[in-house]
């Protein structure tokens, strides 16, 4: 490994949809992967396992660091029971740490606008985007000063790391409120749509259902029986549906898929392959 690699100071854990992988960056916002038995990523069975096996490699390449910026997703966060350095226990990371941060991933993509749930999906935009800038901002903040400093700050660190993640949990029930508030509007953007994707859905899927799983008490003002759209209209509705960004074709589609008759839904020929573009 190059000398600058090896100078390199802040380690990055990632632990976000099952998976866990690690990368070390330094002031020039260069970073590499830290493979784990490996793999660019692995299976996270647990916290403490996931440490464990990044310390040894670490170790096992004399890496130096003394930073750590944990990145967890909502589901670890809500798992989290105790202080970072019970999860550190055993591992040579507890004694070179000085300074630590715990982020929300979920906190991540509200602040830089990015429309992934799940950082695995594109690394690239992770690493390229999110990382390199994470690096620059926050490689400089590390504490410096004689050891009576360094323990000062890990016992600050550890006070404040419940409330930290407290706060994060607030944040995320925050932005699942705004989320769900979003989708409790596109009711009429379903009510348009949805019939120019799949044949017949409301004979499928009653209006009043449909209006249910989307989040609203009152049901649309929908002619029963719904009469199929006239070719013109399907292709006019079709062409429309296309123009609109891909976040909110995605979030019509995505929310077809989640019903809970979407077995039953039969989509319309013509825009098979634009759905199979979206990912579903």
């Amino acid at each position: 490994m190059s000398e600058e690699t090896t100078s390199m100071s802040l380690l990055v854990v990632l632990m976000a949809d099952e998976c866990v992988g690690g990368w070390i960056g330094g002031s020039s916002g260069r970073f590499d992967p830290v493979p784990i038995n490996g793999e660019r990523k692995v299976k996270l069975r647990s916290v403490e396992r996931a440490f464990s096996a990044i310390a040894d490699r670490l170790e096992s390449e004399a890496i130096e660091f003394s930073q750590l910026n944990w990145i967890v997703d909502k589901d670890v966060l809500r798992s989290l029971d105790k202080p970072l350095s019970d999860y550190l226990a055993g591992t040579s990371l507890n004694d070179r740490l000085v300074w630590s941060q715990l982020l929300a991933w979920e906190a991540i993509t509200s602040f830089y606008g990015l429309e992934i749930d799940n950082p695995w999906q594109d690394i690239t935009v992770f690493e390229k985007g999110v990382l390199a800038s994470f690096l620059r901002r926050n490689i400089d903040d590390t504490p410096r000063g004689n050891g009576e400093d360094v323990e000062h700050h890990k016992m600050e660190m550890a006070s404040n790391e419940e409330a930290e993640r407290q706060r994060l949990l607030a944040r995320i029930r925050q932005l699942e409120q705004q989320r769900e508030a979003l989708r409790q509007h596109d009711l009429e953007r379903l009510i348009t749509y949805l019939p120019a994707l799949y044949q017949n859905i409301f004979e499928v899927v009653s209006p009043q259902d449909l209006a249910l799983q989307a989040g609203h008490i009152m049901p649309p003002h929908v002619p029963n029986p719904f009469p199929e759209p006239a070719p013109e209209t399907l292709r006019r509705l079709q062409r429309d549906f296309l123009a609109m960004p891909v976040e909110i074709r995605r979030e019509v589609v995505d929310f077809a898929r989640a019903l809970a008759q979407s077995e039953r839904l039969k989509v319309r020929n013509e825009m098979r392959m634009h759905l199979d573009n979206l990912g579903v």
